[in-house]
């Protein structure tokens, strides 16, 4: 049963209905560490889930765009993730970002989701990332962090902190 709430736009806040993803991952809709590795079922699901914010981009076709078709697209792409100012995932033999990272119109870097990196890239690989984002919250009144990015990034600030403190102690 998909919970998912279409009124989710890229860049507005959404009603506090939960994602379709309370059982992806590991059970009770946690949040894992490091070697998590996502199954078809759980890949579509967070398709569908970011689909009202720009969806999946897969690594080489946004390399592509990047590079303007001149080659270096993808190794600025990869120093992007280096840094930890992206975060991708592998699924399939390829490499997928989520599109809610770069501004509606064009790939510039929208500052919200880097913030929200700086808390947690050591402590959740992409795949856990990707699914903090859309799952509910409970310090987030059960709103989704992807929900609240746009309109109230200092509580998903708080929240990512939380996360952070929760996995690493």
């Amino acid at each position: 049963m998909s919970l998912l709430n279409p009124a989710l736009s890229s860049h507005a806040a959404a009603a506090p209905t939960p994602y379709p993803l309370a059982g992806i991952g590991l059970p009770g809709a946690k949040v894992h560490v490091y070697g998590s590795c996502p199954n078809d079922r759980d890949f579509v699901a967070l398709q569908t889930c970011l689909r009202p914010t720009g969806g999946l981009a897969r690594g080489d076709d946004l390399a592509l765009r990047l590079g303007e078709g001149e080659p270096g697209g993808h190794a600025r792409l990869a120093r992007l993730i280096v840094s930890g100012q992206l975060f991708s995932f592998a699924w399939l033999g390829n490499y997928w970002l989520p599109m809610f990272q770069f501004h509606a119109a064009g790939l510039g870097l929208r500052d919200e989701p880097r913030a929200v990196l700086r808390e947690l890239v050591e402590v959740l690989d992409g795949w856990s990332l990707a699914l903090w984002f859309v799952q509910p919250c409970t310090c987030l009144a059960g709103r989704c962090p992807l929900a609240l990015l746009f309109s109230d990034l200092p509580a998903v600030l708080q929240a990512a902190r939380l996360q952070r403190y929760v996995v690493k102690g």
